[in-house]
């Protein structure tokens, strides 16, 4: 299983549900949590690649940029990648994935 967390800085204090119902048109299973300011959703047999870049259209779309991506087997290990592993300065979201067997090391 591959979790994905988009996350972004400024989400906490927003709604959103409205960049959550974009997300449906690339992941099949979106879920939010408002109290944190995520996006977590499931990318079991999804091209991470291709998912990828997916979401970084969608995000550019609802003017989200600054959102960042992490992916990873384990829940925890994709919002630490998503907080804490991202460029935040970029064009584009970041997406930082945590190789397969690696949630421990990373």
């Amino acid at each position: 299983m591959n979790f994905v967390c988009i996350w972004s800085p400024g989400w906490a204090s927003k709604p959103l549900d409205g960049i959550a119902t974009a997300m449906l048109r690339v992941l099949p299973r979106v879920a939010l949590d408002p109290g944190k300011g995520q996006i977590w959703a499931d990318a079991t047999s999804l091209n991470l690649q291709e998912i990828g870049q997916q979401i970084r259209t969608v995000l550019g779309q609802q003017s989200a940029i600054i959102a960042r991506i992490g992916v990873a087997c384990v829940p925890i290990g994709a919002e630490v990648a998503a907080r804490f592993k991202g460029d935040q300065g970029g064009e584009t979201p970041h997406m930082t994935v945590v190789p397969a067997g690696g949630d421990r090391e990373f």
